[in-house]
């Protein structure tokens, strides 16, 4: 009898070919961006533990391997915040699939379900100096109504 450690790949073509299709109705672009995420979750594995195919399993879903897999792809694969959060949130779905089907798998769902998503860090918008809003407030001239109109909704 196969362990239920051993059948991540069954797990995996389940999640891409059948569920997310046709329970989710997910766009060919939606599932395209799960198996990227999920490529690269067995490029990372097989990079930082050199872990061939037939070693991966389900157990490797942890907390520590899904923030080592994060800082992975932000170093080594130049990920944004955007994207990376993008990529937890796809190992999240992954995960919850996991646990609806089977219950031994809800523990790795619920410690992968508390990892949060990074910040962004916003700019700070850049207002227009004093000199720049005077330039751009005398632009309209003010010999005609249509110029006076132009220039109120300016100010306004």
């Amino acid at each position: 009898m196969e362990s239920k450690e051993s059948d991540f790949f069954i797990k995996v073509k389940d999640f891409i070919t059948d569920y997310l299709p046709f329970f989710r109705k997910s766009s060919n672009n939606t599932i395209r961006q799960y198996k990227v995420t999920l490529r690269l979750w067995i490029d990372f594995l097989k990079s930082k533990y050199k872990l061939a195919l037939k070693d991966m399993k389900i157990g490797d879903l942890s907390a520590i391997n899904v923030n080592n897999f994060l800082q992975w792809l932000q170093n080594e694969k130049s990920n944004s915040i955007a994207t990376l959060n993008l990529r937890l949130g796809i190992i999240k779905a992954f995960c919850k699939y996991l646990s609806a089907r089977d219950p031994v798998y809800c523990s790795i769902y619920l410690e992968i379900e508390k990892i949060k998503q990074q910040k962004k860090v916003q700019k700070p918008v850049d207002y227009l100096s004093e000199k720049e809003l005077k330039t751009l407030l005398n632009l309209p001239g003010d010999s005609s109504e249509k110029e006076l109109r132009n220039k109120l909704l300016l100010i306004l």
